[in-house]
C-alpha cells in the first residue's frame, strides 16, 4: 500500500477515516525505471466522473506488462486487463517497487495494490486519430482498459460501506467494490432534488423518496455549511439541494435508519440550468453506415427536445419509442418569439416544436453521446435513445 499522508486532525472539510481515503503522498524523487516495463498512455477525454464506470483488481506486473488482475467469480475464468493511462500520468520504479505517479506528482498505486479506476470505452477510430504513446507495448496482449484520473487504493478485506459525518448528522451507504471488468449495466433512472431526509441522503423526486447507496469510494463531505458527495479522486458530484439524474436500480428494504426503497446508483449527474436540452455533434462521423431517413414530430417533454412518431422512410415501420436528436454543431435553439426554434448557421428556421420534420440520423450509444454530444447536454433525464441527425434536417408540416 502507498505510505499514508501525515494527519494534521480532522476538520469539517475531511472525508471520514476510510481504508481507501485517497492519500496525498509526495514521491522521492524518480530514480529512472526499468526500460523493460511497459507504460502505454493515452490524451482521450474520459467522462469518468459521473459515477461507477469502474475496473477494479490487482494492479500486477506480467512480463513487463502493467495489469489489472480481475480474479476469478462464478462462471468467470481469471483475468487481466492491459491499463491505458492517462498521459499525465507517469512511471516510477525505486529499490525495485514500480509506481504509478498521477497528474499532481502523487503516488496514485503501486505494483500489488488492489485498485479501482474510472473508466471508459474507446473505439478503434479513437486510437487511430489521438497521439498515442505505446512506450514498448507491442508484446502485451490485449485486451486493454483505458483510465481515468480516478485511481485509488482499497482493501478488499476492510472496505467501509457506512460512513458517517457526526456535525451535521449524515449517512452515507455506499457500495463494495466489485472485481470487474466492466460496470453493471443500468436498469432504470431516477431523477429528483438530493436531499437530507434526518441522517439520510436521498433522492426525491414528486412521487418517492429512496435512499440512495451510492458506488464504492465515494465519501461525504461538508463544505461552508453544505453537504456534498465526492467520486475517488476528490471530484464534487452533488450536493444537497442539487437536481440529479441517475441511472441504476430501485430495490426494497431500506439500511438500518435509513428505511424504505433504496436507489442504488450507477451513473449520476447534477442537471444544468437550462429551460431545453440541445446536445450538439462535436463531428458527423462519415465513416458510419448510410443514415435512416425518417419523419416524426419534434415536441419538447419537459425539458428534453425529442422527436416522437418517427416513422423510416420507405421502410413504413414506426420507431418503436422516442427518439432523442444530437444536433449538428452549428445549429442553435432561438429564444425568439416565444417558441422552441431551431436554426441554422444562417439563422434559418428549420423546425420548432409542434411541427413534423424530416431528417437523416444513425442510432449511437450512450457512451458516444457522452464523448461526441456535449457531457452537460446528454443527461440521463431524458428517456429514449439518442440519434446523430444531419443537417438535411427540415420541417415538411406545421400545425
Amino acid at each position: 500500500m502507498p505510505t499514508q499522508a501525515a494527519s494534521t486532525g480532522p476538520g469539517p472539510d475531511d472525508p471520514p477515516s476510510t481504508s481507501d481515503s485517497r492519500q496525498q503522498v509526495t514521491p522521492q524523487p524518480s530514480r529512472g525505471r526499468a526500460a523493460t516495463v511497459a507504460f502505454p498512455r493515452h490524451n482521450a477525454p474520459l467522462a469518468t466522473d459521473r459515477g461507477e464506470q469502474y475496473t477494479a483488481g490487482k494492479l500486477v506486473l506480467e512480463e513487463g506488462c502493467l495489469r489489472v488482475e480481475i480474479p476469478a467469480g462464478g462462471d468467470s475464468p481469471r483475468m487481466s486487463r492491459l491499463i491505458v493511462w492517462p498521459s499525465s500520468f507517469t512511471l516510477d520504479e525505486e529499490s525495485g517497487v514500480v509506481r504509478v505517479i498521477d497528474g499532481t506528482g502523487h503516488v496514485a498505486a503501486q505494483v500489488g495494490d488492489y485498485i479501482r479506476t474510472s473508466r471508459a470505452a474507446t473505439t478503434y477510430q479513437q486510437v487511430r486519430d489521438q497521439e498515442f504513446t505505446a512506450e514498448g507495448t507491442g508484446h502485451c496482449p490485449q485486451p486493454s482498459t483505458w483510465v481515468g484520473d480516478e485511481v485509488t487504493v482499497f482493501d478488499p478485506k476492510s472496505e467501509v460501506t457506512e460512513l458517517r459525518l457526526s456535525d451535521p448528522d449524515v449517512l452515507l451507504l455506499r457500495r463494495k467494490t466489485a472485481m470487474l471488468a466492466e460496470r453493471t449495466s443500468m436498469t432504470a433512472a431516477g431523477a429528483g432534488e438530493l436531499v437530507l431526509d434526518g441522517p439520510c441522503l436521498r433522492l426525491k423526486s414528486e412521487h418517492s423518496m429512496n435512499t440512495i447507496i451510492w458506488p464504492a469510494g465515494f465519501t461525504p463531505h461538508v463544505v461552508d455549511g453544505v453537504v456534498e458527495v465526492r467520486n475517488g479522486a476528490g471530484k464534487t458530484i452533488a450536493k444537497v439541494g442539487d437536481e440529479i439524474a441517475s441511472g441504476g436500480g430501485y430495490y426494497q428494504g431500506g439500511h438500518g435508519e435509513c428505511s424504505g426503497e433504496v436507489f442504488r446508483v450507477y451513473e449520476i449527474e447534477v442537471l444544468p440550468d437550462v429551460d431545453v436540452y440541445f446536445p450538439r455533434q462535436d463531428e458527423f462521423l462519415d465513416a458510419r453506415p448510410k443514415p435512416i431517413r425518417f419523419t416524426g414530430e419534434v415536441v419538447v417533454n419537459e425539458r428534453c427536445l425529442e422527436v416522437e412518431n418517427a416513422i423510416r422512410i420507405g421502410g413504413g415501420s414506426p420507431f418503436p419509442g422516442t427518439m432523442l436528436p444530437i444536433w449538428p454543431s452549428d445549429f442553435e435553439l432561438s429564444p425568439e418569439g416565444g417558441a422552441v426554434r431551431i436554426v441554422d448557421s444562417t439563422g434559418r428556421t428549420v423546425a420548432q416544436a409542434g411541427d413534423r420534420v424530416q431528417f437523416s440520423a444513425f442510432g449511437v450509444p450512450y457512451g458516444w453521446a457522452l464523448r461526441h454530444g456535449g457531457v452537460e447536454e446528454i443527461t440521463l433525464f431524458c428517456e429514449g435513445s439518442y440519434w446523430a441527425v444531419a443537417d438535411d434536417f427540415k420541417t415538411v408540416e406545421t400545425p
